[in-house]
């Protein structure tokens, strides 16, 4: 492991929250497996990837959510990795 690479799955919000248009999340992983992002509804249904794939160990990677096909209300953003889950809420706004 990286010195000063994080030892979990880390999800945070960089962007507005409650946002309008759009905001953004950072990701950062501790291990080099895959790694998939979703934006789930309030009934968990799957409304957005952000991302599926690939991410660099300590580095923050940003992800853009484009809120412009949500309708105003409570999202999660999920990440998922090896088994592991990270968790944030984030709000639409009208």
């Amino acid at each position: 492991m990286t010195v000063g690479a994080p030892s979990v799955l880390t999800l945070r919000r960089l962007g507005p929250n409650p946002f309008t248009g759009a905001t953004t999340l950072g990701l950062t992983v501790a291990t080099a497996a895959p790694v998939r992002v979703d934006v789930l509804d309030v009934l968990g249904r799957t409304v957005a990837t952000l991302h599926d794939g690939a991410a660099t160990p300590g580095a923050l990677l940003r992800l853009a959510l484009d809120g412009a096909a949500l309708a105003p209300g409570l999202y999660l953003a999920r990440a998922v990795q090896d088994g592991r889950a990270a968790t944030l809420a984030v709000t639409k706004a009208r």
